[in-house]
């Protein structure tokens, strides 16, 4: 909604008495911070509508870790079959690069994509 009809669209409901502006406030400055607000919340909904988790989920096809470590790694057809996502170490000797199941320790051929592994909660 543009500005102006949302101005009309207050004025109206104010003058009819269906909008109540705080005591104290000026309609004009009312407005205006609740349309600024409107358009900011409108934008964090739009940069987070596609967004699961803080989690940057990263295909093997375009980058693969530059350092050994654990991840969290989705391996389709690995085992256990119920399980997509796996907790796996991204192992390098020289030009080796692969991942190995922490649970099973088996060699994943499958893996697809991995992320971080959150930060464990605080107790709290």
């Amino acid at each position: 909604m543009r500005k102006q009809e949302f101005i009309y669209l207050i004025t109206a409901l104010y003058e009819n008495s269906q909008l109540f502006i705080p005591q104290g406030q000026n309609i004009n400055d009312w407005i205006d911070r609740v349309y600024e607000g409107a358009l900011k919340d409108a934008e964090k909904s739009k940069l987070n509508e596609n967004k699961t988790s803080d989690m940057e989920v990263i295909r093997v096809k375009d980058k693969l870790p530059e350092k050994m470590g654990h991840f969290l790694v989705y391996a389709p057809k690995s085992f256990p079959k119920n399980c997509r996502w796996l907790v796996a170490e991204f192992y390098i000797d020289g030009d080796f690069k692969g991942w190995y199941g922490e649970a099973c320790e088996d060699y994943l051929e499958d893996v697809t994509h991995y992320c971080e592994i959150p930060n464990e909660p605080n107790n709290e």
